[in-house]
């Protein structure tokens, strides 16, 4: 099972890890049940849709099992949750810099004025810890 911030490209195995949108707002899931990992990959790979879970959703996405902890990977570090394993979005709490001169960039828009650069400072590292306390 895979949940991701943003649904990922599975309809095309050229773009598979890949996502058309970081900023949709949506978690995106999907979960393959198989036996080995080859057969999912060839779910995926082969355009199966038997025992293949694609979603995209604006809300909470839960895991339960039947263990109290699962091993996961979380943005890369492999970690042990206890379940049921919770995950949410939270839109527009990544802020994502890019060269200005990198290949493919379309042309540069006028300058924003300073409230807008103001604003935007006034929210760099403000997040919202409530829901991961614990």
């Amino acid at each position: 099972m895979l949940v991701s911030n943003n649904p990922y490209q599975v309809d095309d195995p050229a773009g598979l890890g890949r996502r058309p949108r970081l900023d949709a707002g949506l978690l995106g899931v999907l979960a393959a049940r198989a036996e080995t990992p080859a057969e999912t990959a060839a779910r995926f790979l082969g355009g199966q849709t038997r025992g293949l879970t694609r979603l995209a959703t604006p809300d909470e996405v839960v895991v339960h099992a039947d263990v109290p902890a699962v091993p996961v990977g979380l943005d890369g570090e492999a970690v042990t949750l206890p379940t049921p394993v919770r995950c949410w979005i939270s839109p527009g709490a990544l802020r994502v810099r890019v060269p200005r001169h990198r290949p493919g960039a379309t042309p540069a828009g006028r300058t924003p004025d300073q409230s807008v650069i103001e604003r935007l400072a006034s929210t760099v590292g403000r997040v919202v810890h409530s829901r991961h306390a614990g």
